[in-house]
């Protein structure tokens, strides 16, 4: 377990890029924090490791966005799935345990999710403030 102390969204972006070094081909990321804690911004720092150039953008109303670099990154959010089955209707697993890292928002959606994954990781965020947050990584 690792905790980080971010008081700004760069200082947040950073964090991810350090959160990202410990991560390999095949890892999910299972987010868990409220609206507006930082998550897509720990996507961006994990992105950005690998060689994104991309926008990184939550993938609210899409489900998941896909972006390539040395290692692709599937950012899922999860906030409007209800079950597991939707997860399977959707495509979900076909991109679990590949050569890419899927980072997922709104992982507490979708209860016990972690135990259909093989490989993961959890990333709590706790907002502390307006810019400040408190982000545990627990591995």
């Amino acid at each position: 377990m690792m905790t980080f102390y971010s008081s700004s969204p760069e200082e947040t972006i950073e964090i991810g890029r350090q959160i990202a070094s410990f991560l390999r081909p095949g890892k999910c990321v299972l987010f868990r924090g409220e609206m507006g804690a930082g998550k897509t911004q720990l996507t961006k720092g994990i992105a950005g490791y690998y060689g994104v150039t991309d926008d990184v953008v939550s993938p609210t109303f899409a489900i998941v966005n896909e972006y390539e670099g040395r290692t692709p990154i599937y950012h899922f959010d999860l906030f409007r799935i209800k079950d597991i089955p939707e997860l399977y209707a959707m495509g979900f697993f076909d991109y679990i345990g590949g050569s890419g890292i899927c980072v997922i928002e709104w992982s507490e959606n979708i209860p016990g999710l972690e135990s259909y994954l093989e490989d993961y990781c959890f990333v709590d965020i706790e907002k502390t403030g307006d810019d400040t947050r408190t982000i545990t990584l627990i591995y």
